[in-house]
This record gives structure tokens, sequence and C-alpha cells, in this order.
């Protein structure tokens, strides 16, 4: 599988196993045992400014039944933004154990500075918007802007905090049509599901 078959859950905050595409291997050669490697081992993150990432930890070298790695990056921080492997064949590694999250403390505890607010991470949790989702910045959403008079309009709008029933966002992009609100505004923004069953967000500036 890929990540366009996945989606970001399956590697958001866990640990995966990405087969050599070009795009990894000219990133780790010239680093010890990566002309005998065929992937490398990682884990998913998430920078809001840079969207889903990668953090390489380790060469690896899988085989039909085994799995083989030399962490060669210890000292080093090689980030791999997704779209540069969304093609390339995943493996997912569930570390019941806590044996690799015990063996790369030192790295997943340098990504804490992109943890956000509880907020914003309990809507990452919230499935019935991922068709909203930009498919690699996570809590950036497809929102209709609408008001009377004028046509609807679809921006991108940056999940800042959440309400009893609604979400705020910061709008990405400015609007083509005078709606009151412009590049970078908190807006307000609902979800709301059609009559076929599929979610949607719009934010009506009519009121």
């Amino acid at each position: 599988m890929n990540f366009k078959e996945t989606g970001f859950r399956a590697i958001y905050h866990e640990f995966v196993i990405v087969k050599n595409n070009d795009h990894i291997r000219n990133v780790i050669n010239g680093f010890p045992g990566a002309q005998q490697s065929n992937a490398v081992f990682a884990y998913g993150y998430y920078d809001t400014e840079a969207g889903l990432t990668l953090e390489l930890l380790a060469l690896a070298l899988v085989g039909e039944n085994d799995l083989k790695y030399s962490d060669v990056f210890e000292d080093t921080s090689i980030k791999v933004g997704i779209g540069a492997v969304e093609d390339a064949e995943l493996l997912f590694y569930s570390d019941k154990d806590g044996k690799m999250a015990e063996k790369f403390a030192k790295k997943l505890d340098m990504l804490k500075e992109y943890d956000v607010s509880e907020a914003v991470e309990n809507s990452r949790k919230m499935q019935f918007l991922d068709p909203c989702r930009h498919e690699h910045f996570i809590d950036d959403i497809l929102v209709i802007l609408g008001k009377e008079g004028l046509q609807p309009e679809g921006c991108w709008v940056r999940i800042t905090g959440l309400a009893d029933d609604h979400f705020y966002g910061m709008l990405l992009n400015e609007p083509d049509q005078d709606f009151g609100c412009h590049e970078r505004d908190t807006i307000p923004f609902f979800s709301h599901r059609n009559e076929n069953g599929e979610f949607f967000c719009y934010s009506d500036f009519s009121r």
C-alpha cells in the first residue's frame, strides 16, 4: 500500500517502513549501509507549515519475513515531506511493546516542538472532516463561504480552535468576492451533512 491508499491516519504519530524510491535514495546516499538498504524506518508527525512529514530514524533492510535496521541517523535529523514518498510502498510497524519508542526516544522528544493545542489535536481525530481536509496539510479545511447576493466560494481555512457547535480557523487565501473577511482573518465555520450523507464545511456571512 502507499499513502494515497492509506491516508494520513496510518502515518500520523506512527512508525512506518518506507520502501526506497528515487527521492529516498537521494536523501540517504552517502550514509554507511545505504547501498545495502531497500527501505527506511520512519515516524510520522505533522508540521503546520510543512505538512505531514516523516522523520527518518534508520536505514532498513526488509526481507520476506524479517526486518533489519541500522540507526545511522542517530545524530542527524532527516525530514521527508509525504509528497515526496506518497507513491512509495509502505509497511506498518506496530510498536506494541514500546521498544522502538524507547530506542528512538531522543528523536521523538525533538518532535514535541510540533505539538499543538488540545483543541487542534482533537480536530485531527474527527474523521467526518477528512473529505474536507487537504491531503498533505491535515489542519487545512476546504470551507465554502456564503453570503446573500454572492456565489458560494471555496477557501482553505486552518483550524485553530473548537467551540461547542463549530470550528475556528485562519483564512489561508484571499476570497475573490467581498464576504467581509480577508486572508489571515480568523473565521467561524460549521460542518454539515447533505442529503447524500456527505460532509462539507461552510461559513455563512449573511448573518
